[in-house]
């Protein structure tokens, strides 16, 4: 045997353990935002010429509460891409937040909001 293939003992208090990176999925997020924006719009015109804005506004709320876009400033930054203001949004998601699901559409908890019937 050769000097450099003996095996050495292993001293556990000289021993260093080099923490790995976490590896990080790879998520494409133009793709889901492009298809997100896509599946909005699509909905929106779903809606028809017709549709007032309140229940427009609900419809899309309820999209993006179910597309995880739960907070009020993410809301607001998604709807304002499709011509809801945020004052009007502010206004829908304030009307339409209650505990009782029988007279809101919406709960609230910590500024996430969700839907009574999930």
């Amino acid at each position: 045997m050769n000097e450099r293939t003996k095996s050495k003992p292993i001293n556990p208090a000289t021993l260093v353990i080099k923490p790995q990176r976490a590896r990080i999925p790879q998520y494409d997020f133009k793709d889901s935002t492009d298809g997100l924006f896509a599946r909005l719009r699509l909905l929106r015109e779903q809606c028809g010429p017709t549709a007032n804005e309140h229940d427009l506004a609900y419809i899309l709320i309820n999209a993006c509460i179910e597309e995880g876009i739960n907070t009020k400033a993410h809301m607001n930054g998604v709807l304002r891409h499709l011509d809801l203001s945020r004052g009007f949004i502010a206004i829908t998601l304030k009307q339409g937040t209650g505990s009782n699901p029988e007279s809101f559409a919406w709960r609230c908890v910590e500024g996430v909001y969700s839907s009574h019937d999930a």
